[in-house]
């Protein structure tokens, strides 16, 4: 097993007149299996845990078989945060990290051979606010998206699977995580009301999504376990296909991380790449 990844990361937007950076860091397993998976780490869009939701959940799925990609999203930045800036031009800021994915989707794919992956077993895993975007990837049209910003690409942009762990989900219920609405939408644009609909993944839930695979603790005390609760019920509702494991005990923000939570919640490791193996 690889400890480290030994391949400098890749800047996505090279070349592209777009603002700001993001940046994917290969993590390519030994003896994989062809699957590849793009690791969101979470951080309320301000910023991001890059080690337990980060380079530590790629190096774990490195070992388990499974070619990773940590992504290094746009977010506003903690000078944001701590300032309360207002951020302005909402509607372009809240659809960077959108964009960031399926451009990492994009290059994955497109570049599937180099990295021994089936091009058709390529998901995406998120943890909070991350887990936001990966939900987003299974919701949204990503040639749409990219084509918006005059970018073709002639690969499927949809992820074969897609895990949300202890995700933010709702921009418009009671139960919305405001620091992420925030991170990503503003404080004044908090109140968009087509914005939050069109974020909020409960409300755009599709009978052919991608499977899903979701996890919340119900002592969460950080974003409210009813965000993954009412997406679980949207999922049923339309019939698509769900995986989701509700603990008890666990908390927020361990990752991969057991020693961060309880020996409950730390059993999703293993139910998430079974849950691979199936899809």
């Amino acid at each position: 097993m690889e400890t480290e990844s030994r391949y400098k990361s890749i800047s996505l937007w090279q070349g592209f007149p777009v603002e700001g950076k993001a940046r994917l860091t290969p993590f390519p397993a030994v003896n994989g299996n062809g699957t590849a998976c793009i690791v969101c780490p979470g951080g309320s869009y301000f910023w991001l845990d890059k080690v337990n939701e980060g380079r530590l959940a790629a190096r774990w799925l490195q070992s388990s078989g499974i070619t990773a990609f940590l992504l290094e999203y746009r977010t506003a930045g903690v000078p944001a945060f701590m300032t309360r800036f207002r951020l302005g031009s909402h509607v372009i800021r809240a659809h960077r990290s959108m964009q960031d994915v399926f451009m990492a989707l994009r290059y994955v794919r497109e570049n599937a051979g180099v990295w021994n992956i089936d091009p058709e077993r390529i998901g995406v895993l998120g943890f909070s606010a991350g887990g936001h975007m990966a939900l987003m990837a299974a919701e949204k049209n990503g040639g749409k998206v990219l084509g918006e910003l005059g970018i073709d690409t002639t690969v499927d942009l949809s992820p074969r699977f897609v895990g949300a762990v202890y995700p933010v989900v709702s921009f418009v219920d009671r139960c919305t995580h405001r620091r992420s609405r925030r991170g990503l939408i503003g404080d004044f644009n908090g109140h968009h009301e087509q914005l939050r609909r069109e974020l909020s993944a409960e409300l755009n839930v599709r009978p052919d999504m991608p499977p899903l695979f979701l996890v919340s603790c119900d002592d969460d005390r950080v974003v409210d376990p009813r965000n993954s609760q009412i997406l679980n019920d949207a999922m049923r509702f339309y019939g698509a296909k769900i995986d989701y494991h509700r603990f008890r005990t666990g908390g927020h923000g361990f990752g991969v991380n057991a020693s961060l939570t309880t020996p409950e919640a730390s059993t999703w490791m293993q139910a998430f790449l079974d849950f691979v193996s199936r899809v």
